[in-house]
């Protein structure tokens, strides 16, 4: 999610932590066959519930999934967090 973050950059999150729209998350989708699904950093626009959507920066785009392809939404934590 350059230019917030960089290839290699290391970040946190904490499960017991909700994030809340303008904050940056991991969101983790389903897998098949009970495999790990993708996991995308990018920033939360909104959150209903039937969509989540996404920013991304580079290339400087909206993303959407369905809330059912949607494991878990983790917060990134801030350096003061």
């Amino acid at each position: 999610m350059a230019p917030r973050y960089e290839d290699g950059d290391l970040i946190y999150v904490h499960k017991g932590r909700r994030p809340g729209v303008g904050n940056d998350v991991v969101v983790e989708l389903h897998g098949n066959d009970g495999q790990a699904g993708q996991c995308f950093i990018k920033r939360l626009v909104r959150r209903t519930s039937g969509k989540v959507v996404l920013r991304q920066f580079n290339p400087e785009r909206q993303l959407e999934f369905a809330a059912q392809q949607v494991r878990q939404i983790y917060k990134i934590l801030t350096t003061a967090e």
